[in-house]
């Protein structure tokens, strides 16, 4: 659906949309879920098609930062995911990275040289360890911890454009209730425009 800011009026785009949707750069394209197939479409819902079929897909899909690739989470082992690369032309996907933790968000750095994903380790009775900030380079798939929290997080919405901060959902304390605090995290790119020290600033 399309929703007016100003007035509240909606319009219906597509229809058979699953759990993800994902606004490209440019601001013209939406990728999203249908079943077992990602999709392309304009903004207005025109000029549907499908990129892969099937395909993996899981809750997070983010778009690169010169939109011509999708990396893609695969959620399809419990416990476990995968990152994946997707040729927004060609529809080709390939793999970036593995890991024996669940995702909770993720987004691309400013500079598009990889991907800031938040994670933590669950089992049967729950997460066994704090969520923490990661990065995964593009496309070699090296992957590195940035934050070692002892309170940790539970999700990261994305970075600011000018990619000296994340937006990340905060839990505290654990494993108490789990009340919800806003961190913003200031990223010191280093000599390698890499983010590498973490400091966190909380806000209530």
């Amino acid at each position: 659906w399309r929703i007016d800011v100003d007035h509240g009026t909606t319009a219906r785009l597509i229809q058979h949309v699953g759990a993800l949707l994902a606004p490209a750069p440019d601001g013209l394209h939406i990728a999203y879920r249908r079943d077992s197939e990602i999709m392309i479409a304009d903004v207005d819902g025109k000029n549907e098609r499908a990129l892969c079929h099937p395909c993996y897909a899981g809750w997070f899909m983010v778009w690169s930062r010169d939109g011509t690739q999708l990396v893609v989470q695969d959620n399809s082992v419990r416990w476990e995911n995968a990152l994946f690369l997707l040729d927004v032309q060609t529809g080709r996907m390939k793999t970036l990275a593995h890991f024996d933790r669940r995702i909770e968000g993720m987004d691309w750095t400013t500079d598009g040289a990889g991907v800031l994903i938040c994670m933590t380790r669950f089992d049967m009775n729950g997460p066994t360890e704090t969520g923490q900030i990661w990065h995964v380079s593009v496309p070699t798939g090296e992957t590195k911890q940035l934050t070692h929290d002892p309170t940790g997080f539970s999700g990261l919405i994305g970075a600011t454009p000018d990619g000296l901060a994340l937006l990340a959902i905060r839990t505290h304390p654990p494993p108490g209730p789990w009340e919800r605090m806003i961190g913003f995290f200031g990223i010191d790119p280093g000599p390698d425009g890499i983010p590498g020290t973490v400091m966190l600033h909380l806000k209530k």
